[in-house]
Parts: structure tokens; sequence; C-alpha cells
């Protein structure tokens, strides 16, 4: 009888033992994807309206916005003023945003339109001093 009750503890002791390093597993998983998680939603915030199909949706003074904001996150990087200049050209021109989509990409070098293409359809606004350097 005396045997039965160790076998016992040594069992819910495992058990024990099981269920904790479980529970530390499983919220040390949920708190990595919430963290990644974040980091998406931040590098969405910045790099979103990038996206064709937010383009097209956007307001012209919120995609305004959007890219000012971008090119002050990026001033080393990008030129805010050349960057606003081209919003202008483009955006407040009679050339229909769609119709743009397609142009950053025309002249570039196939690779990098590839790449480019499934992640940022609409690079080229937002990178015209990489786009100049890769397009001819």
């Amino acid at each position: 009888m005396a045997d039965e009750l160790c076998n016992d503890e040594a069992l819910t002791s495992v058990e024990n033992m099981y269920q904790v390093t479980m529970l530390e597993i499983i919220n040390r998983v949920i708190t990595e994807l919430n963290d990644r998680f974040e980091s998406l939603n931040n590098v969405n915030s910045m790099f979103g309206f990038l996206s064709g199909v937010k383009i097209e949706e956007m307001q012209t003074a919120d995609l305004k916005i959007k890219a000012e904001n971008l090119a002050n996150i990026y001033s080393a990087d990008l030129n805010i003023d050349e960057f606003i200049k081209l919003y202008y050209q483009i955006f407040d021109s009679k050339w229909s945003q769609s119709m743009f989509l397609a142009l950053p990409r025309k002249n570039c070098d196939p690779n990098l339109a590839t790449s480019l293409d499934p992640t940022l359809p609409a690079v080229g606004l937002a990178l015209p001093t990489t786009q100049s350097n890769a397009c001819t």
C-alpha cells in the first residue's frame, strides 16, 4: 500500500512538471506571436499604403500624409522634397492612379521589377532614387 502512494506521487509530480513546462512553452509562443503581429502592424502602418489596392482606394489627402510620414521616417534615404514633387506629378496630374502603378516598372531591370511587384507594386512612388538607379 505504501508503494502505491510513492508511485502515485511520482506520476503526479511528472504530470505537474509536464503541465508547467507546456504552459511555459505555450506562453512563450503566444508572446512571440504577439510581438511578431505588432511588428508587422508597424511595418504595415509605414508601408501598407504602397499596396496598389490601397493607393487606388485612398483619398488624395490621406495618401499625401502617408507619403510625407514615410519620407520623414526615412529622411536619410528619401528626399522629402523630391518625394512630394513626384507625388504631385503623379496624383495631381490627369493620369489615373491605376495607370501609374505600371509606370515605375516599365524600364526597370526585369529581376528588380519581378521581385518587387508582388510585395510592393508601387515601390517606385516611395523610392524614386532607387528607381532611377535601377531603371534606365
